[in-house]
């Protein structure tokens, strides 16, 4: 009877992967093609690991459990322009003129969705 299960196992795991290959072959996913017409995204700006495992662990012991039915905790970027350097070098103004010295500071904010974890 163990044979059986085995003999079974083996042939549904070959028919899943046959059924996989098919697929990747016929629909091509992360064509480039696809990749293109979608866009820039996000600017550039990466979204960081430890931020999202944060965003998790906030969404699974929210503070309002109200309001954790139709809005969850997402870590946004915010862009911020420090004040102007006070020195007179070339450089540093040529830097705050082309928006080099602009940088991405992470803020915790509310986004509408269902928080689904913290229920």
């Amino acid at each position: 009877m163990g044979s059986y299960a085995i003999a079974y196992y083996f042939a549904t795991t070959v028919i899943a992967v046959i059924t996989g290959i098919i697929l990747v072959l016929s629909i091509h996913p992360g064509d480039p093609t696809i990749k293109e017409d979608l866009g820039t995204g996000m600017d550039g700006r990466n979204v960081s690991t430890i931020d999202t495992f944060l965003d998790l662990l906030r969404n699974t012991f929210p503070e309002n459990i109200v309001q954790a039915t139709f809005q969850q905790v997402q870590t946004k970027y915010v862009r911020v322009r420090p004040k102007i350097l006070k020195r007179n070098d070339s450089d540093y103004l040529a830097a705050v003129a082309n928006g080099t010295f602009d940088y991405f500071k992470p803020s915790v904010e509310y986004t509408e969705g269902m928080n689904v974890l913290g229920k």
